[in-house]
């Protein structure tokens, strides 16, 4: 059955099974959960429908699309479509640095901090919380599950055709973000905000950084399934045609029934703002989505060093860190020469990278730090404290460009 891809959302938040094959012409076998299989191709018959969503992905013909979309029953049709991670700022020179001591701060045991895990307070909540026990999912490239500094403690694919949510990806971009979430304190190489957060690979993302919207909604949708407590996403997306006429994005529309069910589950959304050397600094979906924590980038001081805990000189945002058109930022945390965990790509296991992805999981894993904490909060006051508590480095309490500002997690903590 050749055709494309397509995305139906139903008006009914209840459609069952027998609904979604009497819709689509198909036998009530053919129609499985989305949230545990997502693989699609040319030649296949089969619906996936996000039950709690009711959402269905499948293959079809323009023609048949079309005639779904006039049914009673259906709310809107859209074809599938690319995604990809965010891409890296200056990646030769970036990756290319080498470790420096510089870099770190080293405890008594011998553990080295990075000096941006300082920059947010993280070291300084340890004593009351390191994030123990709460699921922290990474939707990206997968996470290198033989890392002596990382601990997978599950995951799924959904990139067609790779059963494995190993990070097989040319530039190791979700074990990078794992390891500044949550790499052990354990005296090797780095260590993550939380350290002792429990990591999940949702692999949305290929070894090109590309993947597929659906794909996207499934690991939204496995997220809530499984409980998860903060997922951290470092894709984009952009459709002009739709934006230029001012229009809500039609694909956070899609996205929304899938974040609210992360909401009733009190879960944390954090999502990187993007990376733009244009002029123009257009912030990415799904940072956009209301309940999402978009988080920028901040840069280094005047020495070319991280900044301390509330440094006197103040950060800046980094000049590539999307913030347009503005009030969507909600905070900031380091994003440049950050030092964590790579896959096997790098003999060492370990690099710089720079970019909005890696401010995000700063934040990511405070949440992780917070509901540990405070686990009778709502996602509200969970996003709340983190936004609010954060170190102003703008204009005012509230700035376009860098939101509420610096990423303070001991601020959070203290949030009453």
């Amino acid at each position: 059955m050749p055709g494309k891809r397509y995305i139906v959302r139903f008006k009914d938040l209840d459609t069952k099974f027998n609904t979604v094959a009497e819709v689509f012409k198909r036998d009530l076998q053919y129609v499985e959960e989305a949230e545990k299989s997502l693989s699609v191709n040319p030649s296949d018959t089969t619906v996936h429908h996000f039950t709690k969503a009711a959402v269905s992905v499948l293959q079809m013909e323009d023609n048949e699309a079309s005639d779904i979309q006039s049914l009673p029953e259906v709310d809107d049709v859209m074809e599938d479509f690319t995604i990809q991670g965010h891409l890296d700022v200056d990646p030769e020179q970036t990756e290319s640095r080498p470790r420096s001591e510089d870099d770190f701060v080293t405890t008594p045991t011998g553990q080295k901090i990075p000096k941006n895990i300082q920059t947010v307070g993280a070291d300084q909540v340890w004593p009351l919380s390191t994030g123990q026990g709460i699921k922290v999912a990474v939707l990206d490239t997968g996470i290198y599950l033989a890392h002596p500094d990382l601990t997978v403690q599950g995951g799924v694919s959904f990139v067609d055709g790779i059963d494995s949510w190993d990070d097989n990806g040319l530039k190791g971009h979700g074990t990078h973000c794992a390891g500044i979430i949550g790499a052990h304190n354990n005296q090797l190489g780095v260590v993550g905000v939380a350290p002792d957060c429990l990591l999940y690979s949702v692999k949305i993302l290929d070894q090109h950084q590309k993947g597929c919207f659906s794909s996207l909604l499934a690991g939204l949708g496995w997220a809530a399934d499984k409980k998860m407590d903060v997922v951290s996403i470092s894709a984009r997306w952009t459709d002009q045609q739709i934006q230029e006429a001012g229009e809500e994005c039609r694909e956070i529309k899609f996205l929304q029934r899938h974040l609210k069910e992360l909401e009733d589950n009190n879960c944390i959304v954090v999502a990187a703002s993007g990376n733009s050397k244009k002029t123009e600094k257009i912030v990415y979906e799904p940072a956009l989505a209301e309940t999402v924590l978009a988080v920028g980038a901040t840069g280094k001081d005047q020495q070319g060093q991280q900044f301390p805990y509330h440094s006197q000189e103040k950060p800046k945002r980094a000049d590539f860190s999307c913030w347009q058109p503005g009030n969507i930022v909600d905070l900031c945390a380091p994003g440049v020469d950050i030092y964590s965990t790579w896959n096997k790509s790098r003999a060492d296991t370990y690099g710089h990278k720079t970019g909005t992805s890696e401010s995000c999981p700063h934040v990511a894993g405070a949440a992780a730090l917070l509901k540990k904490l405070h686990p009778d909060w709502t996602a509200l006051q969970t996003r709340r404290a983190l936004t609010r508590s954060a170190f102003d480095i703008g204009a005012s309490d509230f700035d376009d460009k860098t939101g509420y500002g610096l990423l303070d997690c001991l601020s959070a903590a203290n949030y009453a």
